[in-house]
């Protein structure tokens, strides 16, 4: 399907940042044909600033496909450097939304932590990651994952969950989810209930909420914030509780 790009969430010399809609990837590889939301933003800039040939953008990281929420680029190879050794250094904020379902009669503790080692399995080009494969520590190929989360609401045998990522490991949140009996809402890939062909759209129930960073030129912290639309309860059919909590939130860096 065409994508319409969003209006950014902020934008200067060195900085573009959108919130990125399910479904479309972050940046190529992609399938055939296929816009990214990475070649909307480069087509945004030649045209806003009437840019002749080719235009610099920088990926310093990603979302998964039917990952919505914050997405930051740079517009300098200086930015794109410097914002590249944060999320290495794993110096960056993110907070995340992630609708779960709940199975079993041991639901997940109000508050914790997840610790796996996990492998991310390649796949053909343009395709992404195929599975998230858990690990034994010291296991070749395996990193240790890990995350720290907040349930802050229950109903109809799921729940929400505010996610703090210590690591940013391919599938991580998905995964460490449904390895405890919690796969995300919508996520067929990792076990929730259904396929993703009975939702309305390429949805999961995980959205990136929040992100921290350092500014690359002015070195002072950066927040961008982004809840999901206000579909999104609707688009992941779950009930009306979830549009009331993840309204009633506002504060994304709230300790676990």
């Amino acid at each position: 399907m065409p994508w319409q790009l969003p209006q950014p969430l902020l934008e200067d010399n060195h900085l573009l940042a959108y919130c990125k809609p399910a479904g479309i990837a972050t940046a190529p590889p992609a399938r055939p044909g296929e816009s990214t939301l990475a070649d909307l933003a480069q087509q945004y800039l030649k045209t806003s600033y009437q840019k002749p040939g080719n235009v610099y953008l920088g990926v310093v990281h990603r979302l998964d496909r039917p990952t919505s929420g914050v997405v930051l680029f740079a517009r300098t190879s200086k930015a794109a450097a410097r914002l590249s050794a944060q999320f290495q250094d794993k110096t960056t904020g993110k907070v995340y939304f992630a609708c779960f379902e709940e199975r079993g009669r041991n639901p997940l503790p109000e508050t914790g932590e997840m610790v796996d080692w996990m492998r991310a399995e390649g796949a053909a080009e343009g395709q992404g990651v195929r599975h998230a494969e858990r690990m034994g520590p010291g296991a070749k190929g395996a990193k240790e994952a890990r995350l720290m989360y907040r349930v802050v609401a229950r109903g109809e045998g799921k729940g929400l969950a505010l996610v703090y990522p210590k690591t940013g490991r391919t599938h991580q949140i998905r995964a460490q989810f449904a390895w405890r009996g919690c796969p995300l809402v919508g996520d067929d890939r990792y076990g929730a209930e259904g396929k993703r062909d009975c939702f309305t759209g390429p949805v999961i129930g995980l959205h990136a909420w929040g992100l921290r960073f350092r500014h690359p030129t002015r070195e002072e912290e950066m927040r961008i914030v982004a809840g999901p639309g206000s579909d999104w309860s609707e688009t992941l059919r779950v009930g009306p509780w979830l549009a009331a909590q993840v309204s009633r939130l506002s504060d994304p860096w709230q300790a676990p």
